[in-house]
């Protein structure tokens, strides 16, 4: 049974094939996420979802990322030779992943763009193959070539009702309401066997076919859904606690559950055996692994005050983490003080939990790296971060970036955590970084003003998308020209395919070109 059937009775045909694509994906948004409410306050991504002031970013709370998020695959979908891959990606790279190109330069193309009538840009994205999964908010009414979804339900903040939609490429599969008046999918994972880990907050209740979600708290609780390929809840759970929140989540090669979140001082959590309750008076956040029947592994609390804004699975089945460092913290490496403006952590466990490295971006000084509005992504070999920056950031690894008084840095590091590439972009709306097969890194997101790194001396007339490609130290961007159009959602697949959505008005230069006089929704695919 298709997700959208399990999660609301209605929408078009049940899609038959599997979606494995030679592959794993492990989102995005990114996963753009496009936006989260920050401890229930403002994010800073621009129209990404029902109100600007709270677009959904993918974390739902004050260690949250703001904007596009990109998850890209495990090496589970590893290959030995290109013999091992399929046609539509057939190149074996050296970090063992199928791709349509071995190494850069490697031929930009556009696969597909089109249009949807809707008002919001989504808030979550997921592809397998050709199988694109999307949410967002009904504002009105949402079409995605089946039936016209509709919602006399007012969008914006969280309040809102759903949509989940499943498409083959551009083709319509699927699509439905979540019935529920105060909800939002902030991610969609897909995992192992078309497994889905869907993420998000509800206020009340929220149905899913046979389980229904509730809370009696006016405080809005965070969830998850473990979903099989048929579409049936094999697993899920809300986190009904007043601070407790689930802030990540991603698959292991295996197919386990890395989750990561929050919890304030005595409140517990709880799965199956495990319990985890912080001590400390401001809380702390905790990390578990879950076999897919919700059977732990481990689990483990995070130094008090560290909100984890990312977290991505490796392929040795290890973890990475990042997020905001608050005042100091020891992840079992030694203290981590930050001695910045702002700075974030990134730490590396193995498939026990134990400690492999953390480090703190910058190393110290009177600049600042802003964790509540940073982009992660990860891929065997390559770590790219991003996030708006300002001063002369000194890098663990023995590197610096120039960000002057304002910018937006994209740092790349290797797989232990040191710096070794990275450039500094301007005017940019919450970038998300992604790393290909190949290891080539992209800054995804939106140009606000003018932007001379990139080729707008003078602000354009609109917000205007673009890819920009990090590499040794320099920039290569490439921008659609567009009346006003914002991406809120991107994914990237296991061949390195982006696929990017948003929200447009006007003209939209890609592919073969996009217009509309109204508010519409935008979706594209493309070997950057």
């Amino acid at each position: 049974m298709p997700l959208v059937l399990a999660l609301a009775a209605c929408g078009g045909s049940p899609r038959t094939e599997t979606e494995t694509d030679g592959g794993v994906e492990v989102d995005a948004a990114t996963q753009v996420d496009a936006g989260s409410e920050v401890d229930g306050g403002a994010s800073g991504i621009d129209g990404g979802g029902p109100d600007a002031a709270t677009a959904d970013a993918g974390s739902e709370d004050a260690g949250g990322v703001v904007g596009p998020e990109v998850f890209t695959p495990l090496a589970a979908a590893a290959c030995v030779t290109d013999a091992d891959c399929p046609t539509e990606h057939p190149h074996c790279t050296a970090t063992r992943a199928c791709a349509r190109c071995v190494a850069p330069p490697c031929e930009s193309e556009v696969l597909f763009a089109t249009s949807f009538d809707a008002v919001l840009g989504p808030t979550a994205i997921a592809v397998a193959g050709e199988r694109i999964d999307v949410s967002g908010t009904i504002d009105g009414s949402v079409d995605f070539g089946g039936d016209v979804i509709t919602s006399d339900v007012a969008a914006g903040g969280l309040a809102g009702e759903p949509y989940y939609a499943e498409l083959a490429g551009p083709t319509h599969v699927n699509s439905a309401r979540l019935p529920t008046a105060e909800a939002r999918v902030s991610a969609i994972r897909f995992g192992p066997d078309g497994m889905r880990l869907v993420r998000g907050r509800f206020e009340q209740h929220l149905q899913v076919e046979a389980t229904r979600l509730t809370s009696t708290s006016p405080i809005a609780r965070t969830f998850f859904l473990l979903v099989d390929a048929e579409g049936d809840v094999i697993l899920e759970h809300v986190f009904d606690t007043d601070g407790g929140q689930l802030l990540e989540g991603d698959f292991a090669p295996n197919g386990d559950l890395i989750l990561a979140g929050y919890l304030r001082a005595r409140e517990t959590v709880t799965f199956g055996s495990l319990s985890l309750s912080p001590d400390h008076i401001n809380g702390a956040g905790f990390l578990v692994r879950l076999a897919p029947d919700g059977t732990p592994r481990y689990g483990k609390l995070l130094p008090p005050m560290q909100r984890v804004a990312h977290l991505r699975s490796t392929a040795d089945d290890g973890v990475l983490i990042a997020g905001e460092l608050t005042s100091m913290a020891d992840f079992g490496g030694g203290l981590l003080t930050n001695e910045a403006s702002y700075s974030v952590f990134v730490v590396r466990y193995d498939a026990s939990g134990e400690h492999v490295f953390s480090h703190r971006y910058p190393e110290a000084g009177a600049v600042s790296l802003q964790g509540l509005r940073m982009s992660f992504d990860a891929r065997d070999g390559v770590i790219a971060l991003s996030g708006p920056c300002h001063g002369s950031l000194s890098l663990y690894g023995g590197g610096t970036l120039e960000a002057g008084e304002r910018g937006h840095c994209v740092v790349v590091l290797d797989d232990a955590g040191r710096f070794v590439d990275g450039a500094v972009l301007d005017s940019w709306l919450d970038a998300a970084v992604a790393v290909d097969p190949s290891g080539r890194v992209f800054a995804i997101g939106t140009v606000s003003g003018a932007a001379p790194r990139l080729g707008f001396d003078t602000a354009p007339p609109g917000l205007v998308p673009c890819i920009v490609e990090v590499a040794d130290g320099g920039l290569a961007p490439r921008c659609f020209a567009a009346d006003d159009a914002r991406i809120t959602a991107v994914t990237m697949d296991h061949g390195g395919d982006l696929v990017l959505t948003g929200a447009f008005t006007g003209a939209l230069a890609i592919g073969a070109g996009l217009t509309s006089a109204e508010p519409a929704l935008w979706l594209a695919r493309l070997l950057p």
